[in-house]
């Protein structure tokens, strides 16, 4: 009988831990694991996938009245399950994964994933400071704590999470994933990039901390002088019922803007972009979308924050923090004014950084040996 491991997500939409996951899930690993996730909340686009595969995915529709309620049938799926490991997943993930390890009799092995960088609390939310605050009192019971990012893990440590038992997993690209020629000229097509337009792209729900205002402001200073160029926005609420989001762009300028909205396949869309942004202000871990960027050959620039400088090298532009405008605009103007030849060189070297050094299958055999050590 396979060893079973419990994997406990706030639910599977399209973000990077959520995407994470679905690629541990569907991998080889399947075969000598058996996983099931539970989804504190909703579900989303990747729990159809992984039932197609044969994983059971439950929603309980957790929210903070009707928490204790919902701890029953929790702990009843736990009962029934009976794994020998139960994985958290961020913060929301690794509380809940804690519960459910002492509702039962027979203790399975606790491991939690944090997929956040802390580079200053004060940036949170209050629930958000309270949820990692508990996740700081209580990670001694962990049996394991995976970082994505070493920068994480000594911001974490820091902060004062237990500095045993650690380990740090990088996520994990698939090195399928490269520039398609046929997609990216149908898709500039479709949305009117000519030939000679430089497109800049942006990958990240709608949130403070993806840093979207600092992007903007910057974009729209190279827009005024530029008209070879247009930006191209993807994610969680990017689209134009978004005030929040419009109110930021001049309406002269909305003509110059592209929003996708959510997609389930980012990196099938960003064949379409020229140079990649990552505006992000605090928060991120191990960016997905930044290593997919990078497999693409595409050019990137981002924030110095989580594990951005581990990912790129010295293979991207990084940006110290705090940010300004006026680096973003330098950063940008820069890249602008090479040739195509020139950043397809430049985002080569980030194509082979990123499949030595985060390949999906060195990322699944490290979850291996973690699961070998405690099934």
């Amino acid at each position: 009988m396979k060893p079973k491991v419990v994997h406990i997500i706030s639910d599977l939409g399209s973000g990077g831990a959520e995407r994470s996951l679905f690629k541990l899930a569907e991998s080889n690993l399947a075969n000598t694991y058996d996983f099931s996730v539970i989804c504190l909340q909703g579900e989303g686009m990747y729990s159809q996938k992984l039932r197609r595969q044969g994983i059971n995915v439950i929603a309980l529709n957790l929210n903070y009245f009707n928490f204790l309620f919902k701890l029953f049938p929790l702990a009843l799926y736990l009962y029934k399950v009976r794994p020998q490991i139960i994985q958290g997943w961020m913060y929301h993930g690794n509380i809940a994964a804690l519960i459910g390890k002492y509702m039962l009799f027979a203790k399975p092995k606790l491991v939690w994933n944090i997929r956040h960088s802390l580079h200053s609390i004060k940036y949170e939310k209050k629930t958000t400071q309270a949820i990692i605050y508990i996740n700081k009192a209580f990670s001694q019971a962990a049996n394991l704590i995976i970082y994505n990012s070493s920068n994480s893990l000594a911001q974490h440590n820091k902060y004062g999470f237990a500095k045993s038992l650690t380990s740090v997993i990088e996520n994990g690209f698939d090195e399928t994933i490269e520039l398609n020629i046929m997609a990216r000229n149908e898709l500039r097509e479709r949305h009117k990039f000519t030939e000679s337009t430089v497109v800049i792209g942006h990958v990240a729900r709608f949130h403070p901390m993806k840093g979207h205002e600092v992007f903007i402001k910057a974009a729209l200073t190279i827009l005024e002088i530029n008209p070879c160029v247009e930006i191209l926005m993807i994610g969680r609420n990017i689209d134009w019922n978004n005030a929040d989001l419009i109110t930021q762009i001049p309406k002269d300028y909305h003509h110059r803007f592209t929003f996708l909205g959510e997609v389930e396949n980012a990196a099938q869309f960003m064949n379409a972009m020229d140079i990649f942004a990552l505006s992000s202000l605090w928060g991120e871990g191990f960016p997905n979308v930044l290593g997919e960027a990078m497999l693409l050959k595409i050019p990137c620039i981002a924030n110095n924050i989580g594990g951005c400088d581990e990912i790129m090298g010295d293979t991207g532009i990084l940006i110290d923090m705090p940010c300004s405008i006026d680096k973003w605009r330098a950063h940008l103007t820069d890249c602008i004014s090479m040739s195509s030849e020139e950043r397809s060189t430049f985002g080569k070297r980030g194509r082979d950084r990123v499949i030595t050094s985060f390949s999906m299958d060195r990322t699944q055999s490290m979850y291996d040996q973690v699961y070998k050590q405690f099934a």
